[in-house]
C-alpha cells in the first residue's frame, strides 16, 4: 500500500486561517472527553475566532529566523499536517503539530518532525502535550522526549470557554536534551 502523495512547504501568514481550522477540527477529534466536561462545543467555530486565538494562529504562521511553520499539502492544497516551532536561546519549542485522523501512521508526521529537527540544529527541545494524550506522549518518547519531572502539569487558559461545569484540560512538558546532531 502506498501513502498519501503530499508536498512539505514552509507556512506563511497567507495560510493562518487554514491552519487555526485545521487545528480546530483537530482539537475536536483529539481532546473532547465529556467525561471530563471537555465538549465539542468548547473548539466551536466561535471560540477559533477569538482575537487571541486568532492572533496565536497567526503569530505561529509568522516565519521568521526563530521561528517556523511547515504543512504537508496534498495536490489540491488540502492540509494533511502541520507543524510549528520556535526558537528560544537555550531550547526550540515544538507547538501546534497535528496530522489529520484518517493519515495518521503514513509518515507525514515524521516528515514534518524532522522539519523541526533541522530547524533546531541539536539544541534542546521542549513542548507540551495534554495529559490524557496517551499515544501523542508515547510517539514523543519514541522520539527522545520525557516528561519534565521538575515541571508540574498545568492547565490551558482557555478563558474563550464559557463559564460553567470545569473544563480541565491539563498539560505537561516534555523535552529532550540538546544532541550533536540536527537528526535529533
Amino acid at each position: 500500500m502506498e501513502g498519501p502523495q503530499y508536498t512539505i512547504i514552509e507556512g506563511s501568514l497567507d495560510w493562518a486561517d487554514r491552519y487555526r481550522e485545521f487545528a480546530r477540527r483537530n482539537y475536536v477529534a483529539a481532546y473532547c472527553r465529556p467525561e471530563l466536561g471537555i465538549t465539542e462545543d468548547l473548539f466551536s467555530e466561535e471560540v477559533f475566532n477569538s482575537a487571541r486565538i486568532v492572533a496565536y494562529f497567526r503569530g505561529i504562521c509568522e516565519n521568521r529566523d526563530d521561528n517556523k511553520t511547515w504543512l504537508a499539502i496534498n495536490d489540491n492544497q488540502e492540509l494533511l499536517g502541520v507543524i510549528a516551532s520556535h526558537k528560544y536561546d537555550d531550547f526550540c519549542e515544538l507547538k501546534a503539530f497535528y496530522v489529520k485522523e484518517e493519515y495518521q501512521g503514513q509518515g507525514i508526521g515524521k516528515a514534518l518532525y524532522q522539519k523541526v529537527l533541522q530547524f533546531a540544529g541539536g539544541m534542546a527541545m521542549q513542548l507540551d502535550v495534554v495529559n490524557f494524550m496517551y499515544k501523542t506522549m508515547a510517539m514523543y518518547e519514541h522520539w527522545g522526549f520525557t516528561i519534565d519531572t521538575s515541571r508540574e502539569a498545568f492547565e490551558y487558559p482557555w478563558e474563550e470557554w464559557p463559564p460553567g461545569p470545569v473544563h480541565t484540560m491539563r498539560a505537561v512538558y516534555m523535552i529532550k536534551p540538546a544532541t550533536n546532531s540536527p537528526r535529533g
